[in-house]
């Protein structure tokens, strides 16, 4: 794929990653997350240079949220990591059904115990809460599952017809 094409799709992950996120913004933040641009989170999976996207996408967002500046970069960070743990699974993994199992957890398991660290540091909670983080744990699994599931399987069918390739 050029050089143009990625980036082009980059900017489409960003802006849907921060227009989902942002009109949601009552629900998207805090430590039960109604997000359901989570489900891009799929993409390296398939896509592996959308990570840049996501990250991005993630730290617009993140310009909205009630922990600040802190979730800007926090947040975000949490975002890049599980997307470039993503992304290698995505490389590493042949099989759809491990790859997609293996390719899920990074970002549910990475926000679900990372987030309360960052709402810890920016004075949200007073202590570290496992309260909290399975919370995020439930959340996020619904985010990742219910809608990053079905777009997984819509990108990978495009691929093979060529079509975003």
């Amino acid at each position: 794929m050029n050089t143009s094409k990625k980036i082009v799709i980059n900017g489409l992950v960003a802006g849907l990653y921060a227009a989902i996120t942002i009109l949601l913004s009552d629900f998207a933040f805090g430590p039960f997350q109604i997000r359901p641009a989570e489900a891009l989170t799929v993409l390296p999976l398939l896509l592996p240079y959308t990570w840049i996207g996501l990250t991005i996408g993630c730290a617009i967002a993140n310009l909205f949220s009630v922990a600040g500046w802190i979730d800007v970069i926090f947040g975000s960070m949490l975002t890049l990591i599980a997307a470039l743990i993503t992304m290698y699974v995505g490389k590493k993994f042949k099989k759809t059904y491990l790859k997609l199992i293996l390719g899920l957890a990074s970002p549910i398991l990475i926000n679900a115990f990372g987030l309360p660290i960052m709402f810890y540091l920016s004075k949200l909670f007073p202590t570290y809460s496992i309260a909290v983080a399975l919370s995020l744990l439930l959340s996020e699994t619904l985010n990742v599952c219910v809608f990053g599931i079905p777009l997984y399987f819509v990108v990978e069918k495009r691929i093979k017809e060529k079509m975003l390739v």
